[in-house]
């Protein structure tokens, strides 16, 4: 369970900063949301196919 939870975390944290960052850069809050809700979404499958 480890790496994979590591890799979870990875992957939900650099789609969090990469959308916030295009946010920041570009005011495209519907591309960060869309990322970060992905993200969110990915990490939630991969621990629920983990578990």
């Amino acid at each position: 369970m480890g790496p994979l939870l590591l890799l979870t975390g990875t992957i939900l944290a650099v789609g969090v900063i990469y959308g916030w960052a295009q946010l920041r850069k570009q005011q495209a809050l519907p591309h960060a949301i869309t990322l970060t809700v992905g993200s969110i979404a990915l990490a939630l499958y991969l621990m629920a196919n983990d578990a």
